[in-house]
């Protein structure tokens, strides 16, 4: 209903956008290969580290991309006419300084040469290669990007499987129930909690079909330990 209620047809599309970004970032942690999306951009020769995205929402970075949700992967296209390209190991910020010094291992004896990469900051986030490229790098970058809004009737978000909608509508009911002071809104609240976790348990039970299949794509892996 659009009368007699405490809301408008605005604040009832602003919960269920609202609602879309938290399951959106659920399934990003379960399932970010349903939303992954590709970006290109150069590495510029020399470089500490550049921007991967734009500031305040806003495109930008080597990859023209607003912050993303999540960086899923990246790969050196450089040279590469196939365009699938050598994915780059990630490392955390705070452990890149032990490569930094020129070993990847303390008990080894010769400089660490296979690159990396590391992210690290916000607003915008930072990508950084090691050993730092003396020539441009062109890159791949899997990500997870931020939804955009739902704003017309027949707009779906297309990232839900149809029986779990109800998500969304859920929350908005959650929502539209607190501000008319109904305390009933803390059952709902359980309903769409119990909803999210079979959500969430069908998505992990999607990727966990054939999780016991092992597919190798860099041999190096098995020279021993040093692949590089």
């Amino acid at each position: 209903p659009e009368s007699g209620v405490f809301w408008t047809r605005a604040e009832v599309n602003d919960w269920i956008n609202e609602g879309r970004r938290q399951v959106w970032a659920e399934i990003a942690e379960v399932e970010g290969p349903t939303l992954e999306l590709d970006a290109t951009g150069t590495y510029t020769a020399n470089s500490r580290e550049v921007n991967v995205s734009g500031t305040s929402g806003a495109a930008g970075g080597i990859f023209n991309i607003a912050e993303p949700v999540k960086l899923l992967s990246l790969h050196d296209i450089s040279s590469d006419a196939t365009g699938i390209g050598t994915l780059l190991p990630i490392v955390p910020y705070n452990e890149l300084s032990t490569l930094m010094d020129g070993f990847g291992d303390p008990i080894r004896t010769t400089p660490y040469t296979r690159r990396v990469a590391s992210w690290r900051g916000s607003n915008p986030m930072r990508l950084v290669l090691f050993p730092r490229p003396s020539s441009a790098v062109t890159l791949r970058l899997g990500y997870v990007p931020n939804p955009t809004d739902l704003t017309a009737n027949d707009h779906s978000p297309y990232e839900l499987p149809v029986i779990h909608h109800d998500l969304l509508v859920m929350y908005a009911v959650v929502q539209a129930k607190k501000k008319e002071e109904d305390s009933s809104w803390q059952d709902d609240f359980v309903t769409y909690t119990e909803q999210l976790r079979r959500m969430i348990a069908t998505m992990d039970e999607r990727q966990s079909v054939n999780s016991r299949t092992v597919v190798v794509t860099d041999f190096n892996e098995y020279d021993g330990g040093t692949g590089y």
